[in-house]
């Protein structure tokens, strides 16, 4: 039997953005997406390039590599708030890392309607984090959690 299984992907990074954007693809029940790779994320590609992040998300011009388990997962490229590329490798033009503490994280964003509470429970728990490269990225992400934390 399949199901329709839907979670973020932002790359964690979307996530934590709370871009909401959602992929769906079917799954096999005994499909353990804890396991989920970027590689297996490539058929999505054109689904995930081109999505236009919400105005109200201060994210214009980054990019943002994603990790799970302390291993690369991808990076996500944004321009003029347009999500431009997606890989599965480090960028090294990187403006943030988002560690994620494992894939049944992602688990959690599947089986869950209430996303922006559950990125601030998330992220609250460290289980989530996200590091600004540089002084100026890392006042942003300050100044967003301050937000999420207010807003959400």
């Amino acid at each position: 039997m399949k199901g329709e299984i839907s979670y973020i992907f932002v790359f964690g990074i979307l996530l934590v953005l709370s871009l909401g954007f959602v992929s769906s693809f079917e799954v096999e029940d005994n499909f353990d997406l804890s396991q989920i790779s970027c590689d297996m994320l490539n058929g999505f590609k054109d689904e995930i390039v081109g999505q236009e992040i919400p105005s109200q998300i201060p994210y214009k011009n980054e990019i943002f590599n994603v990790y799970i388990a302390e291993e690369i997962f991808g990076n996500i490229v944004i321009e003029e708030s347009i999500v431009k590329d997606f890989g599965c490798v480090v960028n090294d033009e990187v403006t943030y890392r988002v560690y994620i503490l494992d894939g049944g994280v992602l688990l959690d964003f599947a089986e869950t309607e209430e996303v922006m509470e559950l990125v601030q429970e998330k992220l609250d728990n460290k289980e989530i984090l996200v590091k600004g490269v540089g002084l100026g990225k890392k006042i942003k992400w300050s100044f967003t959690k301050l937000l999420l934390k207010w807003f959400g």
